[in-house]
């Protein structure tokens, strides 16, 4: 009796694990494939495609003096294969070098973005009222300063994304 209980519980144990170690053994030098099929991920690879995100580049700034706002201008290159809807920017703009509070971004409108074509982003900054003076003390005859953005929230195609580092823009012109 004791052998039949043995060879049951060695069949048992076969016909569990037997499958598993063929599927194993089929997928073994791709184990990811093994959770997300080959189509799927074709299919993500056609929809998404294949870019790697670039950073925006600063394009221009102008300073609006009658509305203390700065509006700077960004090149973005979409490289992803579906069109993105820039909804909404915020964040805080400091002086690189001693952390002064110069102003408040934020988007002025919607703006589209095309699948694999580059859009200019106008972003509007609100001047604080101690940044001019700030510009005039702390950077006197300065061309530009360096400027770090910090708690960017960016709202694209409704998904809320924001940065938990800051965002460094070099060289932005002195109002």
């Amino acid at each position: 009796m004791q052998t039949l209980g043995a060879i049951l519980t060695l069949i048992t144990i076969a016909t569990a694990l037997g499958p598993m170690a063929a599927v194993v053994i089929q997928y073994n030098n791709n184990l990811s494939e093994l959770v997300v099929p080959n189509e799927v991920s074709e299919m993500l690879n056609n929809t998404i495609g294949t870019g790697q995100f670039e950073m925006p580049v600063f394009v221009s700034s102008q300073y609006d003096n009658a509305t203390h706002t700065v509006r700077l201008t960004f090149n973005f290159t979409n490289t992803f294969a579906y069109n993105l809807t820039l909804k909404s920017i915020s964040g805080d703009a400091q002086c690189t070098l001693h952390n002064q509070t110069l102003g408040f971004l934020s988007l002025n409108g919607t703006v589209e973005i095309p699948a694999g074509e580059t859009t200019q982003i106008p972003v509007l900054c609100a001047l604080t009222e101690n940044a001019e003076n700030h510009f005039r003390t702390d950077h006197p005859g300065a061309a530009s300063v360096d400027v770090k953005v910090l708690d960017l929230t960016l709202n694209v195609n409704d998904v809320t994304v924001q940065l938990s580092e800051s965002v460094d823009l070099p060289n932005v012109p002195v109002v």
